[in-house]
């Protein structure tokens, strides 16, 4: 019978997904006394993407189909222990200097609570980002929306993990 149960388990097996992540991490300031009526563009531009080393690293064969979706992204201060909680909404895009108008929202967050102190966790959105990360250098739009005039000279960091299967 244990036998019978071990074959039946055996024959029903799923192919799961190889996993491996693509972390990109840039550190940025923003200046002290932004107004909350605009929105506030930080270009983060040509951050390694360490594609080819990544997926060399996971043995990844020749020819497979590779996907590359983001999972997480946090930005932090690099020095002070700054509550975030002036900041009302943020929305980060990639792209690539090959086409600088396509500009997919790979993480962001809205309404951001008051009691968020100091690290801003975002959301995640579903896109393949592999056209964007392949090549090894990719651009980053991070947008502020403020609830009040930015404190202080704020030296921020963000880090972003995009989740890789084949």
């Amino acid at each position: 019978m244990a036998v019978l149960a071990f074959l039946n388990l055996s024959c029903n097996k799923e192919i799961i997904a190889k996993k491996f992540t693509i972390r990109l991490e840039r550190s940025f300031d923003v200046p002290a006394g932004l107004d909350y009526l605009d929105a506030h563009y930080f270009v983060l531009e040509e951050i390694p993407t360490f594609y080819e080393q990544v997926i060399n690293q996971q043995n990844v064969p020749p020819g497979s189909t590779i996907t590359l979706v983001p999972e997480r992204a946090v930005i932090t201060s690099l020095y002070n222990n700054i509550d975030f909680d002036f900041v009302d909404k943020v929305s980060v895009k990639i792209y690539t200097n090959n086409n600088n108008k396509d500009k997919p929202e790979a993480f962001y967050i809205e309404y951001v609570p008051t009691t968020v102190d100091d690290e801003l966790q975002l959301i995640p959105t579903s896109f393949d980002a592999q056209p964007f990360l392949k090549d090894g250098i990719v651009n980053a739009e991070v947008k502020f929306f403020f609830k009040r005039a930015t404190p202080q000279l704020l030296n921020l960091r963000i880090v972003m993990d995009f989740r890789g299967n084949f």
